[in-house]
């Protein structure tokens, strides 16, 4: 448990990506059980295995989610077949879910990331359109030098603060 904890503070101040975590420490379960069960889910919320294979982009008749699904054992190996990490980032990515959602347990209902975002009004929508996107060539008809400004300004800040929050966790697991 220690070295997890230090591996985490590791990829905080290096501000490292990705870590592998072959097992998640809730109620000892393995990343494999989890995202079998994030799988489940998604069927649920699919209907079928085929209408997730069709949202994924996948054949409707694709086997492979019913494979890890059902744990079908893997010819070669012997061993049920389980759902990989690259396989996980692709269903998040297609799926619109954030990055390693599909390794943290799921409690119930998923929840709906952008259900804020939909029930904004229109200026919170446009504000956060604009931030989101990435290209920024032509400024958009609200957008005087005072409001971009107070954009960048805001920004500024927030990065400051993130450098200072980073070395301060960084700080405190140090001493610990």
């Amino acid at each position: 448990m220690i070295a997890l904890r230090f591996s985490l503070c590791l990829a905080k101040c290096y501000q490292i990506e990705e870590i592998k975590i072959e097992m998640m420490t809730v109620n000892m379960q393995t990343v494999e059980k989890i995202r079998r069960e994030w799988l489940i889910e998604l069927i649920k919320q699919h209907k079928t295995i085929a209408n997730l294979n069709l949202a994924l982009g996948r054949s409707k008749t694709d086997a492979t989610l019913s494979q890890i699904k059902n744990q079908a054992v893997d010819s070669k190996s012997g061993n049920p077949r389980n759902m990989g990490s690259p396989l996980a980032r692709e269903i998040e990515s297609k799926l619109n879910l954030e990055v390693g959602s599909l390794d943290h347990p799921v409690y119930g209902e998923t929840k709906d990331q952008w259900k804020e975002y939909r029930s904004a009004d229109d200026a919170i929508k446009i504000l956060i359109d604009y931030l989101l996107d990435d290209n920024k060539a032509s400024l958009p008809g609200w957008a005087d030098s005072d409001a971009m400004a107070y954009v960048d300004s805001i920004e500024l800040k927030i990065r400051k603060w993130l450098i200072q929050e980073k070395n301060s966790y960084c700080e405190e697991k140090a001493r610990a």
